[in-house]
């Protein structure tokens, strides 16, 4: 009988252990449609709170800046020195080492040039959803993923998708990083809507834990699990 009590017991606390969100402290986002997904962005490292740390601000605009910095600490702050690349990029910004570091593995480039000819990337720019899934195809690329694509055609506004964005938006969908709003009993792309801050924790968590296939190309094409 003590057997029985104690694994139910314990079946009981591993239950209780898998559903239980491990808390952030940030007083904006329970009860948020994304609060599970950032709580696994701030607890992986990928993201921190806005001003004192306090307040997440989960449905401001993300910005470029916000957005490589994602990535780059999604992969470890890996060593990259500063350049002085762009005139809007000094040192020592939260993003300064983020934004060479993504530039050098196609993940973004510049956004033009300023009155006297110097290279811009305008870290705080607000982006798009699909300017957003347009830098997730860039750094899956970045990581060797094959490219494969769904048909989008059957959203409502599948035509508001720009053609530089058609490929990439393909692609989230097919893998399920893109699922659409639901809006009306209809499910929307909205692909010219602003990209916020709970946006980019969801997708970065579901493009973590899916299992992409990949071109190895250093053992004559095998295919496998992207790391």
């Amino acid at each position: 009988m003590k057997k029985i009590i104690l694994a139910s017991v314990s079946l009981f606390i591993l239950f209780i252990l898998s559903v239980t969100v491990v808390a952030t402290p940030f007083f904006d986002t329970a009860g948020h449609w994304a609060e599970n997904d950032i709580s696994y962005a701030f607890n992986e490292g990928l993201m921190k709170g806005m001003g004192d740390g306090s307040f997440f601000a989960p449905d401001i605009a993300l910005t470029r800046a916000m957005a490589v910095t994602v990535f780059y600490r999604n992969e470890g702050t890996p060593e990259h020195a500063y350049r002085p690349v762009f005139i809007d990029v000094p040192e020592n910004e939260y993003y300064s080492n983020a934004v060479i570091w993504a530039m050098d593995s196609g993940i973004v480039s510049g956004t033009g040039l300023d009155s006297d000819g110097e290279p811009l990337f305008s870290p705080n720019e607000i982006i798009s959803r699909q300017e957003l899934i347009y830098m997730f195809r860039c750094y899956a690329v970045h990581k060797n993923v094959t490219i494969e694509y769904a048909d989008i055609s059957g959203y409502p506004d599948a035509s508001e998708v720009s053609p530089f964005g058609r490929e990439p938006m393909c692609w989230a969908v097919k893998y399920g990083l893109v699922k659409g709003k639901l809006v009306g009993g209809e499910s929307y792309l909205s692909p010219q809507d602003m990209a916020t801050r709970a946006e980019i924790a969801v997708l970065i968590r579901r493009y973590n834990e899916t299992t992409f296939p990949y071109y190895d190309w250093s053992d004559n094409g095998i295919f496998g699990k992207a790391e």
